[in-house]
């Protein structure tokens, strides 16, 4: 897989979005789950079939993507079940 096919389907997860994103309404935590998502297989896809400098690149997508889906989960958790719901 070459990195222009990797930078295609970030490209169409981000045009998926874009409505939501242009449009001004508010992105829903399962809308940046999904993007996570995107961003964490584009650079799996990238660490698996590139060559050296595609590779730094797949990596820093994975961690961006799990960073995304981690502090995505943990403010779904807050809202939920850490603070409670007021009165």
């Amino acid at each position: 897989m070459k990195v222009g096919a990797v930078v295609a389907c970030l490209l169409v997860g981000f045009v998926v979005a874009a409505p939501v994103i242009l449009g001004g309404s508010r992105l829903s935590a399962f809308d940046l789950l999904v993007l996570a998502a995107i961003v964490v297989g584009a650079g799996l896809l990238l660490r698996w079939r590139g060559t050296g400098a595609t590779r730094m690149l797949g990596s820093v997508l994975v961690i961006v993507g799990v960073v995304i889906a981690v502090l995505v989960a943990g403010l779904i958790w807050l809202l939920t079940q850490g603070l409670g719901r007021p009165y």
